[in-house]
This record gives C-alpha cells, structure tokens and sequence, in this order.
C-alpha cells in the first residue's frame, strides 16, 4: 500500500472511531439530559408551589399575630374574674393622672342582661370641671371596658367640685 492510502484509511478508521464514539457516549447522555430537563420542570413547579405555600403560611402567621393581639387587648379589657386590685389601680392612675383628689371607691356586683357580669364601682371625687373631662376621656381610652352609668356635681368650694360617678366595670 501506498502512504497516501494509508493515511486515508487511518483518516476514515479515525472517523468512524469517532462515529462510533458518539454513538457509545452522546446518545446515552442525550437521554439523560432530557430526563435531567424534566426534572427540572417538576422541581420548578413544586419550588413555585413550596413558594406559595410559604406565602399562605406567613399570611397566616399575621392574622394569628393579630388576632392573638386582639384577643389580649379583648381580655385586658374584660378580665377573668373582679380584678378589683387593678380597678383600683386603674382609677387611682386616672385621678392622678388629671389632677383629682379620689374621696372614696365602694364595689357591688351586678349582672346586666345586654352586657353580662359587672362590678359597680362607686367613686367620690374632687376636683375641676375640666379635670372631670379630661378623667371621662382617660375613662373611655381605659384599657379595661368601663362605662359611667351615673353622675352627679355638687359644689364644695369656689373653685372646688365634688364628683359622684357611678362606674360599671365588666368581667367574665
């Protein structure tokens, strides 16, 4: 043989070595990567899915958040029980707060058909009258539902006032 055919069946043995090597090696990936690419898609799919799940879930989360405030704010306000050593407090902090002289504080229970268990707390207080609407507006901000139920005035002084409030506190 010659060097020239030589060369050439070399040159065509080596292609069809090459040939043969993808055959062996690229279509066997090629199922792979289509098999690789639909797992993909379906890991895609539950990813936007796990996504929107943590998007539900942490909505979620506000709302328990919320309504866990507002069901503290609800028992602040209606407490388990007379509570009458924070009642106490509380009014004494509101008449400090604005300036009244507290008199005297007396309790009796009630139970009132369209708001349920009360604690009547009747209250002699001494003071302005605009002290007594600045006490009725810190009376109706109160984290503890309250509601006056009477009032009278008398006059003690020139510049003094005497306040009997009747104030109905509710609990559970």
């Amino acid at each position: 043989m010659k060097a020239g055919q030589s060369s050439q069946l070399v040159s065509i043995l080596l292609l069809f070595l090459i040939i043969v090597g993808a055959l062996v090696f690229v279509l066997p990936m090629r199922d792979s990567i289509v098999e690789l690419e639909s797992q993909e898609t379906a890991l895609t799919e539950e990813l936007l899915a796990l996504d929107t799940q943590y998007e539900d879930l942490s909505n979620l989360s506000k709302e328990v958040s919320q309504s866990e405030t507002a069901k503290l704010k609800l028992l602040s306000a209606v407490p388990v029980g007379y509570d009458q050593d924070a009642l106490i407090l509380d009014l004494t902090e509101l008449a400090d707060a604005t300036g009244f002289q507290l008199n005297s504080i007396s309790f009796s229970l009630g139970l009132s058909e369209v708001y349920g268990k009360t604690i009547t707390v009747a209250t002699s207080v001494k003071g302005s009258f605009n002290q007594m609407v600045e006490f009725l507006q810190k009376l109706e901000a109160a984290d503890r539902l309250m509601r006056v139920v009477s009032l009278s005035v008398q006059r003690l002084s020139a510049t003094d006032v005497g306040f009997n409030l009747a104030i109905e506190a509710y609990y559970q």
